[in-house]
């Protein structure tokens, strides 16, 4: 299967436009960022991607078949993807990452350390065995804003989708954390359809593309150099931020 997607003339509309007029075509094995200020439509997109919304016109096309031909939960079964309401749950570490699915071990160790917390696992008495919380056990731990965050990263990961869907994975992690784990994400992106959605323009050096949303519709697209030499939104919002990333120069 190709995974190419192809999103003809989509808008949403509640009250007022969330998304209006929207196109393009993204094919297998890129690397796509979406930016731009809150409320410009960036996660209402992925909303209508992932079919938790209907269009209010237009369509999305994956493999050139209207997404809302597919059998539902066979559609889910080809995305991995983390938001920024992620959740862990009072199980083990381990079911936390896996979810049920067959443990891999060495797909599990390689996970953990894409997403950095594989030291922190290891310095655990029980390491994969320990328990999420001190809710229902006392031995448990419990796990900080950004570890959790990376947890989500890793189930994500495991999963093993072919089309990987990040949206803000990474707020509660400084800018200079956010970046050392893009660096070691896009690694493992690779081959597969990616969409980044964030207000922190880390990814977008990594990203083969970038979509910037704004008034809902999309005022620019292009590379992160392509961006930048246009002296546009991006490169607007790259520079007030450009002092996060000086550890890149």
């Amino acid at each position: 299967m190709e995974n190419n997607i192809e999103v003809n003339n989509l808008s949403k509309k509640y009250d007022t436009f969330e998304l209006k007029n929207i196109n393009f075509t993204v094919p297998k094995g890129s690397i796509v960022g979406f930016v731009g200020e809150n409320g410009a439509g960036k996660t209402t997109f992925i909303h209508l991607l992932l079919r938790l919304y209907r269009p209010t016109k237009g369509r999305i096309l994956l493999n050139g078949v209207n997404i809302n031909e597919y059998e539902y939960n066979d559609y889910l079964t080809m995305f991995s993807s983390v938001f920024q309401d992620y959740k862990t749950f009072a199980f083990s570490c381990l079911e936390n990452i896996t979810l049920g699915k067959k443990v891999n071990a060495d797909h599990v160790k390689e996970v953990l350390r894409l997403a950095g917390l594989d030291e922190k696992i290891e310095s655990l008495p029980e390491k994969m065995g320990t328990i999420v919380s001190r809710l229902y056990d006392d031995n448990g731990t419990e796990f900080s804003g950004g570890e959790k965050q990376k947890m989500a990263i890793a189930r994500a990961l495991y999963k093993d989708s072919k089309i990987v869907i990040m949206d803000e994975p990474t707020a509660a992690l400084d800018p200079l954390a956010e970046y050392d784990l893009y660096k070691k994400l896009v690694l493992l992106m690779r081959g597969r359809l990616s969409f980044f959605i964030s207000h922190r323009l880390a990814s977008g050096k990594f990203c083969d593309r970038i979509l910037v949303f704004s008034k809902h519709t999309i005022q620019e697209d292009g590379s992160h150099d392509q961006l930048m030499n246009l002296k546009g939104l991006y490169a607007e919002m790259y520079s007030r931020q450009a002092e996060f990333y000086k550890r890149d120069k």
